[in-house]
């Protein structure tokens, strides 16, 4: 048995299939790549990347128990909260991400004040952003809440950076609070700050079908 270019001849060698390449009688022995999905409520105070120099958490504080080799399917801001979609599925995620398939994010914006029905209308029409690109939201709901401020929820099938609160504070609001409440149909349900779990066979097929790829053989039970 061969280690990359090193030949082993006792037991015990430890290896990394991740990194080494594994030869027995000459032939590679391939390790079997499994494709892992799971959704994480990310509380605020969290940074969606691996390390940060200054030693502020990140989402892999709140994963050490997951499967590792995952990667963020696209981003919550340090404030902000809600579902996170994780995998190791770079062709899947590639999909979700590009603007082809439109895919749909669902929000509960807070803000501060009441929002007026002119403002709403102008959401719904489609504001044009500092930067010259433009942003149309489908507004789904409105909550007053008793500290005078609302409770916005829509939905974005773009993917500008910041655009939730760019757009709000365009109209002349603060946003005080952003939640992601849904993505391109999963929801939060139950799923408490700052757990997460592996989603379920019909969660993945339904995730694929919608940016056209196949769903055959999906076993995320590992």
């Amino acid at each position: 048995m061969r280690v990359g270019k090193e030949r082993v001849a006792s037991l015990g060698r430890l290896v990394d299939p991740q990194r080494e390449r594994i030869y027995v009688d000459n032939r590679e022995v391939r390790r079997e790549f499994r494709s892992i999905y799971l959704i994480l409520n990310k509380p605020k105070g969290f940074l969606v990347t691996s390390s940060d120099r200054f030693g502020r958490p990140t989402i892999f504080d709140l994963l050490k128990a997951a499967p590792k080799g995952l990667f963020s399917v696209g981003r919550l801001d340090y404030d902000s909260q809600g579902l996170l979609l994780l995998t190791n599925d770079g062709n899947l995620a590639h999909r979700l991400l590009h603007p082809r398939w439109g895919v749909e994010k669902r929000y509960l914006v807070g803000i501060k004040g009441r929002i007026k029905e002119e403002k709403l209308k102008l959401i719904r029409s489609g504001v044009r952003l500092d930067d010259g690109t433009y942003a149309r939201p489908e507004v789904i709901g409105l909550t007053n809440l008793p500290n005078e401020g609302d409770l916005v929820e829509i939905s974005l099938r773009e993917g500008k950076k910041r655009e939730i609160k760019r757009i709000f504070n365009l109209i002349g609001y603060r946003v005080l609070s952003l939640k992601r409440i849904g993505f391109n149909g999963l929801k939060l349900g139950d799923l408490k700050e700052g757990e997460w779990r592996r989603l379920t066979s019909g969660e993945i097929r339904r995730l694929k079908r919608e940016v056209g790829l196949r769903d055959e053989g999906i076993d995320n039970s590992h």
